[in-house]
């Protein structure tokens, strides 16, 4: 048997190990994903004293984690705005070494096996999107860290700081509300601990939800309600919304075949009711949680019917570790006699030295140096710099594309889905489900706004579509056509990139185009 100070040691490398690759991570990812520049303008804005705002006079939250953007903003006060990405990057680094440690504690704690809690944390600490995650400049690093301290904090009977940190948790992501309420089935059936969750829990999320309504108009973020308005009239897409929220934490590979994805998640949900049948025979409510979430959270994202991305399925990743760790604990009780501690111990060997070396090939040979999508993360960064260098402080940008273009280049965005406009969200309600037909709402906002350069995605606009519709047509009539054409004349990209300064803009991504009537 294991002492504690070789499980203290086996800890502390599989911390070392993430702090490495989460370090290569940061260097071989040299930008953060898309959705933090929002969050990172509202930080600049408010560490400028221009309020929480994104653009001038304007009280939007287009931004899903406001207490994310609270603390940046503290932190920009006290250094420099310039420093808010590495700020993100390295508090997200921190929190995924702390979900290390909990995922650990926990596992400890419904297992009572330390080498199972070393594997499994091992296995969390080396998993690519866990340590991709850490790296993104995002709040889901926070979240999960949030996630796992409340969990710990409920195994341990500590329901009333449990339920303050899960109100807390509101203010960090708005699907939070989906953990409190898996969180709260470990304790269903405990009347004194329920109600000491329930109250510690209003006690942070009414007077939250109360300040944000008071300042906003609105207890849910604006990006919540444009991404309902835009998507919502695609009913069509709900069988691949559903595929996307299944398959955002699995290679890609697997990821592409729809049958591999069924059968993967047909494994989960058998391994997940195994845990739960035993877990309600000895009645161990506490293993619940991590139960609930993975089939609460997939549901919730499918019901938004919101386009999916990558680190959508990040927050899945901890629980289902927990569950397969539970499973495994719970497998070789029901073995023992079959499944000796050697033949078991050489099984987590052979598993940890191969996945060592699969993990560290990926990260530092096979994965792309700008990971994930970074040329067009680098060519977004570019126009930025080119729209911040080039044009008048007050010039409106008009594009979809909006986290990087509008952090770095400080100017005033109009978004095409609504994240940061509620003009564009009323004039969406407006059309209902005719913006799947046409894209009148848009020519609505060019005649009202008036923008000086609109950003649009080439291959859509070549077809006669706009982003994110795909479906409706971009210049339905002879009218738009002829105003469009008459007050923007498009841009050559080329002859920018072609001044040495921007390289980085890939040309055949989007079309600029710059307002020049009147």
């Amino acid at each position: 048997m294991k002492t504690p100070l070789l499980d203290r040691f086996g800890l502390y490398a599989v911390i070392f190990m993430a702090a490495v690759l989460t370090a290569v991570a940061y260097i071989r990812f040299p930008v953060c994903y898309d959705d933090a520049y929002i969050t990172f303008r509202y930080a600049q804005r408010i560490a400028q004293g221009l309020g929480f705002t994104y653009n001038d006079g304007v009280r939007s939250l287009g931004t899903t984690t406001p207490l994310f953007a609270l603390i940046l903003a503290g932190g920009a006060s006290f250094f420099s705005p310039d420093h808010i990405p590495a700020m993100a990057r390295l508090m997200g680094s921190l929190c995924f070494l702390a979900s290390i440690c909990l995922i650990y504690r926990i596992i400890i704690k419904l297992t009572s096996k330390s080498n199972i809690a070393l594997l499994f944390a091992f296995l969390y600490a080396t998993y690519p999107p866990s340590v991709s995650s850490s790296a993104t400049g995002m709040e889901i690093p926070i979240f999960i860290a949030f996630m796992l301290l409340t969990y710990f904090l409920i195994i341990d009977g500590k329901t009333l700081p449990a339920g303050i940190l899960t109100g807390l948790m509101l203010l960090i992501r708005p699907d939070a509300m989906v953990w409190a309420i898996a969180l709260g089935c470990a304790i269903l059936y405990g009347k004194t601990k329920l109600l000491k969750y329930i109250s510690g829990f209003l006690a942070i999320a009414l007077p939250s939800v109360l300040m944000i309504t008071l300042y906003f108009g609105n207890p849910l973020p604006l990006s919540i309600i444009a991404k309902r308005v835009s998507y919502g009239p695609y009913f069509h897409l709900d069988y691949s919304n559903l595929l996307h929220v299944l398959v955002v934490f699995l290679p890609s590979r697997l990821a592409a075949h729809a049958g591999a994805v069924i059968l993967i998640w047909g494994l989960l949900i058998t391994i997940a009711a195994y845990v739960l049948h035993r877990s309600i025979g000895r009645k161990e409510s506490v293993n619940s949680p991590a139960i609930a979430y993975m089939s609460l959270y997939p549901a919730f994202l499918w019901y938004g019917r919101t386009l999916m991305f990558e680190w959508y399925g990040y927050l899945l990743i901890p629980v289902i570790i927990i569950i397969l760790a539970i499973a495994v604990s719970q497998a070789l009780n029901a073995q023992r006699k079959f499944i000796t501690n050697r033949i078991a111990c050489a099984a987590g060997i052979i598993l940890i030295v191969g996945w060592t070396i699969l993990s560290f090939w990926r990260s530092l040979i096979f994965e792309p140096a700008f990971g994930q999508g970074g040329p067009g993360l680098v060519d977004l960064e570019q126009r930025a710099l080119y729209f911040r260098d080039h044009t008048s402080p007050n010039a409106k940008i008009f594009t979809e594309s909006i986290p990087q273009i509008g952090y770095i280049s400080g100017r005033p965005i109009i978004c095409e889905i609504g994240l940061v406009s509620p003009e564009v969200v009323k004039a969406k309600r407006k059309y209902g489900d005719k913006i799947t037909e046409n894209c009148k709402w848009y020519f609505d906002i060019l005649r009202e706004q008036k923008p000086e350069y609109l950003l649009l995605h080439a291959p859509d606009f070549d077809s006669n579509r706009l982003f994110p519709s795909r479906t409706a047509d971009f210049l339905s009539d002879a009218e738009d056509s002829n105003y469009f054409f008459g007050n923007y004349q498009i841009v050559d990209v080329q002859e920018i990139i072609n001044s040495g300064n921007y390289s980085g803009i890939l040309p055949d991504r989007y079309h600029l185009f710059q307002r020049i009537g009147k």
